[in-house]
């Protein structure tokens, strides 16, 4: 057989392949269809169709939990900080009515136990009714003057996992004058 017949001959085989093999129907009793347990599981270990999306499902929901960890954290320092900003500010209260005492030649704790008005403090993010400022331990000593400032706000997590009841975020802090 001349060079240009075989290859036309070659030419006409895989054409007829081809088309026997794009044409097939789709129910048909071939290899593909009726594999053995082993050789599934080989075709199914060898196929790369949906790897992209289950390795989005994979670092895609660490992704999230890691930034919804970051949201809460920051959520809570937060929070920690403003409880710090009203302690401050409930300390130089304290301070500046302990002066005013003793310019009254009133004994300087006088006033300076119990729960201060937590609608005086502005913090954002801080809820004013259930913020609570007490003082406490008032004692003079000489001409120092120590009043302990203790302020509680009740936290909670968004999410869940991290720790799911609520619990009460605490800031004290010691006041001297004279």
């Amino acid at each position: 057989m001349p060079r240009s017949a075989r290859a036309r001959s070659s030419v006409r085989s895989i054409r007829a392949f081809s088309l026997r093999w794009t044409n097939r129907p789709r129910n048909s009793t071939n290899r593909d269809v009726n594999q053995t347990a082993p050789g599934l599981w080989r075709t199914l270990l060898a196929s790369r169709r949906g790897a992209s999306a289950l390795e989005f499902a994979v670092v895609g929901a660490l992704a999230v939990t890691l930034m919804f960890g970051v949201m809460e954290a920051a959520r809570y320092q937060f929070t920690q900080q403003a409880l710090r900003s009203v302690a401050g500010e409930a300390a130089r209260i304290a301070m500046l009515r302990g002066s005013a005492n003793m310019a009254a030649r009133r004994p300087p704790c006088e006033g300076l136990s119990g729960a201060l008005a937590a609608t005086t403090f502005s913090a954002p993010f801080l809820d004013n009714a259930l913020l609570s400022v007490q003082l406490s331990d008032c004692a003079t000593q000489g001409a120092m003057t120590l009043v302990t400032v203790t302020v509680t706000q009740p936290f909670a997590f968004v999410m869940l996992l991290i720790r799911p009841e609520s619990f009460e975020l605490t800031e004290t802090t010691r006041s001297f004058f004279n």
